[in-house]
């Protein structure tokens, strides 16, 4: 019987032996030191159906250690977790490798955490679950899935993150997508950073972002809009065999500016529709630069014609040479067979508050130049040929037939006008005005002429009777000026209204202004007081020197007057220094030099004169005084009675 129980008890430990074999096997009972070839797993070596499991059946992590370091851990149980600020997360069964010491909350914090030194979950959400995290010091990648709106959707996620959206020492931050290759230098793709085809980076505010296209790692660029392509271009197929995305209705196109290369849209009006750089078709017109316009520009806008900065509603330049001797910017041409042709018709109609110009010519910085030419021929009988004909009416203020100006250069002629070769009459110029208020026949003005300036030069030669400058005025209402003229300048230079070199002939009187409201800091002046000027002047009888002078058309015969030397040591004041200009001839010429001498005002030494009376006239009220007392004397010293 003892026999029995020892067989079956022997049987049985066997059996348990054989179990225990085919389970699993552990070597090292106790967790003591194992020898070589010790292992804890399953022994293949017999049929078994039995899974290996490493397992922990209370709620404790499992941890995997190597050279006594933590490499792996599978957390427990934690359904209350928090992590930056976000709480009740339910982080139980994450697997993480990598170290963790660092982690808030020392464990991984999705399904699979990789770590690497990782410091700061500052990009972590709570919805970051079913997925991969890996952090690297204070920057973390999401890949996984994410739940926006329950139930059964989720969305796909790949997420960067770090503690700041742009730290301009650190970063930014960005999501790179990088090709590399077998590392032989050969190309970029082969080196250790790699060949990187696409970036994206966060704005520095935070509420957007940019994606980059291109190597922007070998650049040393980052993205500034929201898709930036370093280089190459956009290429799209669908234009060679497909019109599914073709829409003529649709008004809008993009543009591309040239200097950075930033797209931009614009309207199609203006490009097609029509149009054509800012012009349209009125019929079979071109218009442009009108109100209403459907095609830039509008009419606060100029066009211009060879300038990127027109200055008039339409300017044309041309500034290219080419050895012709006549350079154009615009040319008229008007071929008809109707009695009136004009070449050019310029109108100035409106509200002008001040000019309205019918035409203005400019021309400067050449040899000559010539503000405005006209010219117009024709041999048919019994009509009239007009170089240039301007007309002014109409306006209240001011008409001016012709207003011309010339400034620079040596010579400035604000108008030249020749008549020549007419039978009855040849008229250089005839200018007429009309007007209620204020009528000029001609008005020029000339400035800055290196040697010579003149308003108006005119000239007369031969004939019966020749005019220099004719000028008439009559019939004004409260102003009537044959000539007007009037002149300004520094106090050292010679200023005149009128220069006439010649003789001056005047009927009726004339007047200089001499009116109490024109004068300040007036004193009467006792005879008694000032000094006897008069009698020190010297007076001279001579001839003018008309060959050391033929350029100025002095008088003739013997003269008795005044040395303007000698009286202006008496009375600076009536003394001016003076200058005859150059004669040039029709070409600028020199015929004649420029004479500077010393004119005197004569005028201006009659108060002078008065006070030299006034002196006289009080020394014979003295000696009347004193005769009469000494006869009134002498009458009583022989009187007998």
């Amino acid at each position: 019987m003892r026999t029995k129980n020892f067989l079956k008890h022997l049987i049985l430990g066997a059996l348990l032996l054989i179990t225990c074999r085919v389970i699993g096997q552990s070597t090292t009972p106790g967790n003591v030191a194992a020898g070589p070839g010790d292992f804890l797993g399953w022994d293949n070596t017999a049929t078994n159906n039995f899974p290996l499991m490493i397992r922990h059946d209370a709620n404790q992590p499992i941890q995997w250690f190597t050279d006594s370091l933590q490499r792996m851990v599978l957390t427990n149980t934690d359904t209350n977790a928090t992590v930056n600020g976000f709480d009740s997360l339910d982080l139980s069964g994450f697997l993480g490798v990598g170290h963790f010491n660092s982690i808030p909350g020392d464990r991984p914090l999705t399904f699979v955490h990789i770590s690497d030194t990782g410091t700061f979950a500052a990009g972590y959400r709570p919805w970051m679950r079913a997925g991969l995290l890996v952090t690297d010091r204070s920057d973390a990648m999401y890949f996984g899935t994410k739940n926006d709106q329950g139930n059964d959707r989720r969305d796909a996620v790949i997420n960067w993150s770090d503690n700041l959206e742009y730290a301009p020492q650190w970063g930014p931050d960005a999501l790179r997508f990088i090709f590399t290759r077998a590392a032989d230098s050969t190309n970029v793709a082969s080196e250790n950073d790699g060949l990187e085809l696409m970036r994206m980076v966060p704005h520095i505010g935070g509420n957007e972002g940019f994606a980059g296209i291109g190597d922007f790692k070998s650049a040393a660029a980052t993205p500034d809009e929201r898709l930036d392509i370093l280089d190459r271009t956009i290429r799209l197929r669908a234009f060679v065999d497909s019109i599914a995305y073709r829409n003529d209705s649709l008004l809008r196109v993009l543009v591309v500016d040239s200097t950075d290369g930033r797209v931009y849209w614009r309207p199609i009006a203006g490009m097609g529709d029509g149009c054509s750089s800012g012009w349209m078709l009125n019929g079979n017109d071109p218009v442009t630069a009108f109100d209403g316009n459907i095609c830039p520009p509008q009419s606060i806008d100029r066009v211009g014609i060879g300038t990127d900065k027109p200055e008039a509603k339409l300017h044309v330049r041309k500034d290219t040479t080419n050895g012709l001797n006549t350079e154009r910017a615009g040319f008229f041409h008007n071929v008809i067979t109707a009695s009136t042709g004009i070449g050019m018709d310029a109108l100035a109609e409106g509200q002008g508050s001040q000019w309205n110009i019918g035409g203005r010519g400019i021309a400067r910085n050449s040899g000559r130049s010539v503000g405005l030419w006209g010219i117009a021929e024709g041999d048919l009988p019994n009509t009239t040929n007009t170089g240039v004909r301007a007309e002014a009416f109409s306006s209240p203020t001011h008409n001016l037939g012709v207003s011309s100006w010339a400034s620079g250069g040596t010579n400035a002629t604000g108008v030249t006008a020749t008549g020549i070769g007419g039978s009855d009459l040849s008229t250089g110029g005839s200018f007429m005005g009309s007007s209620s208020v204020t009528t000029t026949g001609v008005k020029a003005s000339a400035t800055s002429g290196s040697l010579f300036t003149y308003g108006v030069q005119g000239q007369g030669t031969g004939g019966g009777r020749a005019y220099g400058l004719w000028g008439s005025a009559s019939a004004g209402q409260s102003l009537n000026y044959g000539v007007y003229g009037t002149a300004t300048g520094p106090g050292w230079s010679t200023v005149y209204a009128g220069y006439f070199n010649g003789d001056v002939m005047a009927f009726g009187g004339t007047y200089q202004g001499s009116d109490a409201a024109l004068k300040t800091g007036i004193t009467d002046v006792v005879a008694a007081d000032q000094p006897d000027v008069v009698a020190q002047l010297q007076l001279h009888t001579y001839h003018y020197d008309h060959e050391a002078h033929p350029a100025l058309n002095m008088p003739q015969g013997e003269q008795l007057g005044l040395l303007a030397d000698e009286l202006e040591e008496l009375l600076p004041g009536l003394v001016k220094q003076s200058v005859q200009p150059a004669v040039l001839d029709s070409v600028g010429n020199e015929v004649h030099p420029e004479v500077e001498f010393k004119a005197v005002n004569y005028t201006g030494l009659i108060p002078h004169l008065v006070l030299a009376i006034q002196q006289q006239q009080a020394r014979i009220d003295e000696l009347t005084e004193l005769v009469q007392a000494c006869c009134t004397a002498d009458t009583k010293a022989t009187d007998p009675n």
